[in-house]
C-alpha cells in the first residue's frame, strides 16, 4: 500500500497535522469519524481541513461513503460542540459516559455513494491528482466494446506511430481517439487575438494532448470538462521541427452523443433467471435494436425486440446494464 503524508493534502497545514498525530499518539486510534470531529476539531483541524480529509480519502478506513461525511459534516461539528458545550456545565462536568453514549448515538442522513468517477473527482481536488485510480476505469467497459484504439498507440514513443508517421512525415491519418480530459491550459501569444488551448487527455495506458483555438475551443466549451470522458475525429501528422504528433481536431462527441451516432444494436446474453423487469425501463421507442440471446436447462433461442422496446441507448443505462449481466453478457454493434 501507498502512505500519503497529510501535510501534502489541501487545507491541512502543519498545525493540523500536528494535532492530529499528538492526539492519536496520546488517546489512541480514532473509533470512527464522530470520534476525530470530537477529539480534533479546533482552530487548526477546522471544517476546511476536515473537508480535505475526507475528498482525500483519509477516513475510507472509518466511514467509505465520503459523500455521506461531506453531506452530513455541519451537522456533526454542530453535534459535537453541543455536547462539548454541556459537558462544562457544572450538570454535565462528572458525566463523561453520558457524552460518549451521546456520541455513539449520532444518526447520520442517507447519502448515496458516488461512483469511482466521483471519489476520484475528489481526490484530485484535495490531491491535485487521481490518487486511489484512474477515472477512465469507470468508461473502459464500454469503451473497449467501441473497438477504440488505447491512446498508448498515438503517442511519439509507439511502434504504430514510429512506422507509419515519423517515417512518412508527409502522411496524414484519419482516427477517432477517446479519453478522459485531465488538463485544459490557455494561453496568449502577443500580436494574437485569440487565446490558444491545450486539451490533455488520459486513459489507462496512456495521454495525448492536442491544441485548439479559442473560436473552436467554444465551439465544444459544453462538452470539454475536466473529468470528463470526450470522442474525437482527429486528423493526425508528424511535426519534424517540433518532433511531436499533430492532432488536427475535425469534431468532438459527448459519450452519449458518440453512442448514438456509431452503435446499431445491442445483444443480451440472458437465461431464465434475469429479471426482466429491471430492463424494461431501459427500453422505448428511441433507441437501438435488442436482440436476446435466451436459454434455459432445455433450449436457446434468438428472439428480437420489436420497434416499441428498443434500448435508450446513454451510459447510465449501459453501465446499469454491465452492473447487472456483467461484461461478459452483453454486446454493442
Amino acid at each position: 500500500s501507498i502512505r500519503y503524508g497529510l501535510g501534502a493534502i489541501k487545507g491541512v497545514g502543519s498545525g493540523a497535522t500536528t494535532k492530529i498525530i499528538e492526539e492519536r499518539n496520546q488517546n489512541g486510534p480514532f473509533k470512527d469519524f464522530i470520534d476525530f470531529i470530537s477529539r480534533c476539531f479546533d482552530k487548526s483541524v477546522n471544517k476546511k481541513t476536515v473537508e480535505g480529509l475526507i475528498k482525500s480519502g483519509a477516513f475510507d478506513k472509518l466511514e467509505s461513503n465520503r459523500f455521506k461525511l461531506l453531506s452530513n459534516l455541519n451537522k456533526v461539528i454542530s453535534y459535537v460542540e453541543e455536547i462539548n458545550e454541556n459537558k462544562s456545565d457544572d450538570l454535565f462536568k462528572d458525566l463523561e459516559d453520558k457524552s460518549l453514549e451521546l456520541l455513539n448515538s449520532f444518526v447520520y442522513e442517507n447519502v448515496e455513494d458516488g461512483t469511482i468517477k466521483d471519489k476520484l473527482a475528489l481526490e484530485k481536488q484535495a490531491l491535485g491528482y487521481y490518487f486511489s485510480g484512474n477515472i477512465y476505469d469507470e468508461f473502459m467497459v464500454i469503451v473497449n466494446k467501441l473497438n477504440l484504439e488505447p491512446l498508448s498507440k498515438y503517442m511519439l514513443e509507439s511502434e504504430y506511430i514510429q512506422k507509419s508517421l515519423c517515417s512518412k512525415p508527409r502522411d496524414r491519418i484519419k482516427t477517432t481517439i477517446c479519453g478522459v480530459v485531465n488538463l485544459i491550459s490557455s494561453s496568449s501569444f502577443k500580436g494574437v487575438a485569440e487565446k490558444n488551448y491545450k486539451i490533455e487527455l488520459i486513459d489507462n495506458l496512456g495521454s495525448v494532448k492536442f491544441f485548439l483555438t479559442e473560436s473552436e475551443f467554444n465551439k465544444y466549451i459544453d462538452i470539454i470538462k475536466e473529468d470528463e470522458l470526450i470522442f474525437a475525429d482527429v486528423e493526425m501528422s508528424y511535426n519534424e521541427y517540433k518532433n511531436e504528433v499533430k492532432f488536427t481536431i475535425k469534431n468532438i462527441y459527448k459519450m452519449d452523443d458518440f453512442l448514438i451516432s456509431n452503435v446499431t444494436e445491442l445483444t443480451l446474453d440472458i437465461d431464465s433467471k434475469f429479471d426482466i423487469d429491471i430492463f424494461e425501463s431501459m427500453l422505448g421507442e428511441d433507441g437501438v435494436p435488442v436482440a436476446i440471446v435466451y436459454y434455459n436447462e432445455y433450449s436457446k433461442c434468438i428472439l428480437k425486440l420489436g420497434d416499441k422496446f428498443k434500448f435508450k441507448l446513454n451510459f447510465y443505462n449501459l453501465s446499469l446494464l454491465n452492473k447487472i449481466l456483467g461484461k461478459d453478457k452483453w454486446k454493442i454493434k
